[in-house]
This record gives structure tokens, C-alpha cells and sequence, in this order.
């Protein structure tokens, strides 16, 4: 995110003192509150519609209804089919591509989504498991996306391989929504 690109009058109202200018390439920083759960909801929404386009194939029906249930937002709980990498929600955006893996050879019911390169797992099922794995990029604006080559799928496959996921939110006691 770039703010303050160019020379920036600051609005009366939000300083008392008047004429304050904001230079272009002045470092900024920004603060953010979201729910981490709706961000996993993404990242599954992603992984799910991306393993039906892409395959054509369905998910074991009790599965998919699940899945479908937690995109919507009407499960809660220690049912959640996301995990995420170790490393806190501490990115930052660019024009690099979304990525989706499915069926990385170590982990074939997984579906692993890397949204601004934090990564979430998604659990697909059984039949989720592909012969193949599968890499998907997708522009971040949304406009495009295409299945990758070969050599760029093992290249996703050993950039996950050493990553363990996790789901640190059930570690924490004392709290019925830790994420409050």
C-alpha cells in the first residue's frame, strides 16, 4: 500500500495547525483491525472455487457442505478446515499473484493459499486429492488467472514443503472467541 505519493495538503479539520503538507515518499504506518476468521474464510473460498473450476470435480458431499457452511460464516469453532503458516498476518502487498496449490504431494487433501505470500492450508478432503498437484496464479486485481507450468507447480511444492501449519487459536484458553 503506498500513501502520500505525491505532495498531500492535510485537511483542515484533522490538524490544528493550518497548511500542514504531507511530502511524497514520506513513510507511513498503518494500523489495521479485521477478523483473522474471515480472512481464513477467504482464503477457503479461494482454494474451494478454485479446486471446482479448475478440476471440475466435486468434494465428498458431507465435506463440501461443511466447507461451504464455513465460507458462509455458519460454522464456528474447532471445525475449522483452514490452518495458517507460523508466522503472524505481518505481510505486505505487491504485484505478485496469488497462489493456489492443490494436492501437494506431501499433503494431498491440502490445498495451500497464499494470499500477499502468507500462506493458509485448506483441507479439501478425500476428494480433494488430486493424481497431479495443481498451481493457479491469480492476479491480485482480479482481472486474470491461469494454471501454472510444471516446473513452476515444483517450484510452489518446495516452497511449502518445510512450512508446518497450524491452527494457533485453539491453544488459547480462558476465551470462548480468542479473536474478540
Amino acid at each position: 500500500m503506498q500513501l502520500a505519493t505525491s505532495d498531500y495538503e492535510v485537511p483542515a479539520q484533522w490538524s490544528k495547525k493550518q497548511g500542514v503538507q504531507i511530502l511524497g515518499g514520506t513513510q507511513h504506518l498503518v494500523s489495521l483491525k479485521f477478523d483473522p476468521q474471515a480472512v481464513r474464510r477467504v482464503a477457503a473460498k479461494a482454494a474451494y472455487g478454485l479446486f471446482r473450476t479448475v478440476t471440475g470435480r466435486s468434494l465428498d458431499p458431507e465435506h463440501d457442505l461443511h466447507l461451504r457452511r464455513y465460507i458462509l460464516g455458519l460454522v464456528d469453532g474447532i471445525e475449522e478446515p483452514v490452518s495458517i503458516e507460523p508466522d503472524p498476518l505481518s505481510t505486505t502487498t505487491s504485484e505478485k499473484p496469488h497462489v493456489v496449490l492443490l494436492s501437494p504431494p506431501h499433503d494431498p487433501q491440502g490445498a495451500i493459499v497464499s494470499l500477499y505470500d502468507y500462506r493458509f492450508r485448506v483441507d479439501l478432503g478425500v476428494a480433494g486429492a488430486l493424481p497431479e498437484p495443481a498451481v493457479i496464479y491469480c492476479a491480485i486485481d482480479g482481472s486474470c488467472m491461469r494454471l501454472g507450468a510444471p516446473e513452476e507447480t515444483q517450484t510452489a511444492i518446495q516452497q511449502i514443503q518445510g512450512v508446518h501449519f497450524s491452527q494457533p487459536w485453539h491453544l488459547v484458553t480462558g476465551s470462548e472467541n480468542p479473536e474478540a
